[in-house]
This record gives C-alpha cells, structure tokens and sequence, in this order.
C-alpha cells in the first residue's frame, strides 16, 4: 500500500527489525509526491538500500508546511463541546 511520510518512517523501523520479513511500503518518498509530509526526505542510501534512523521516535520530523498546503478542510474535535469546521479556499 501507498504511505505518505509518517506510515512509510514506521514501515522502515519495523522493517529495521531482525524477525520482521514483510515489510511494507519503504520506497523513496519522490516516487509518489513532489513534497513529504516528513523530513527529511526518505531516499535509498544506495541501490535498494534505505538508512534507517537512529535518533528517536520515528527519526523524522513532521513537515508542518507540506501538510498546510495540502489541507482542504481542518475540523476539530471537543469533548462536550461542539465541533468546529474550517474550509480551506482553494485559490
């Protein structure tokens, strides 16, 4: 299955693992989008070989910007209070 940033970072720290032998999607991210929603971008360190990270967490951090410019619409959530909704203009 196709993952953006975040799903593909715990694909490849699962896949980093000695008795895991499925892994899914680990491909770089420029295949599929002009702009990942991580940083820094996942790429093959060499031919069919990706560097998995060793800071912690899941060793990428979250492109707010990408993430912004691709929204649509934004809603937010309250418990006991009602629900809010902000389109996004699409210019």
């Amino acid at each position: 299955m196709l993952e953006a940033g975040i799903g593909r970072a715990h694909n490849i720290a699962m896949a980093s693992l000695s008795n895991f032998t499925i892994a899914g999607d680990t491909s770089p991210s420029h295949r599929y989008f002009a702009e990942d929603i991580v940083t820094p971008v996942i790429d093959f360190a060499a031919p069919g070989m990706l560097a998995v990270p060793t800071t912690p967490g899941i060793g990428f951090d979250i492109n707010e910007s990408a993430i912004r410019n691709a929204l649509i619409e934004h809603k937010s959530y309250y418990a006991n209070q009602e629900s809010t909704t902000t389109v996004i203009p699409t210019w």
